[in-house]
């Protein structure tokens, strides 16, 4: 298995009801390829996460992502399938249902593409989302 400095970008869509945020970063990490999985490391450079590493997973026909610090999760995406989530916070922690739409990925050792169109639902709330994750080897 390969492991190697990464450019990784992260698009975020979030729709609910009442509003539409969008977010786009690019940032700087690690990225593992090899054994029919894949795997990227990075630390949060978004404001009041900076104290967050986060590892995403790709495995098979599912991809998880870790993050680890002043938040914390565990998400897992499997299409078709819905996992409640335990999220974490400095200001305590939130029950959250996530439904996976679609799981796309492809690998290779120059790097990934990752993405995911899921619902996520916190009590009578419910945002549609789509995520979009590239990482290319540097």
């Amino acid at each position: 298995m390969k492991n190697t400095d990464a450019e990784i970008r992260i698009k975020s869509v979030l729709k609910s009801s009442e509003e539409a945020e969008e977010s786009d970063t690019c940032l700087m990490g690690r990225y593992i390829c090899g054994r029919g999985r894949a795997a990227l490391f990075y630390d949060e450079v978004q404001e009041g996460m900076e104290n967050c590493s986060v590892m995403i997973t790709v495995s098979g026909d599912s991809v998880s992502i870790k993050r680890r610090g002043s938040y914390e999760s565990y998400m897992l995406y499997e299409r078709g399938r819905l996992h409640t989530v335990a999220y974490k916070t400095p200001y305590g922690e939130m029950a959250m249902d996530f439904r996976t739409k679609i799981v796309e990925t492809e690998f290779s050792p120059e790097g990934a593409y990752i993405r995911l169109c899921y619902t996520i639902e916190m009590g009578k709330d419910t945002t549609e989302a789509e995520l979009t994750i590239t990482a290319k080897t540097v």
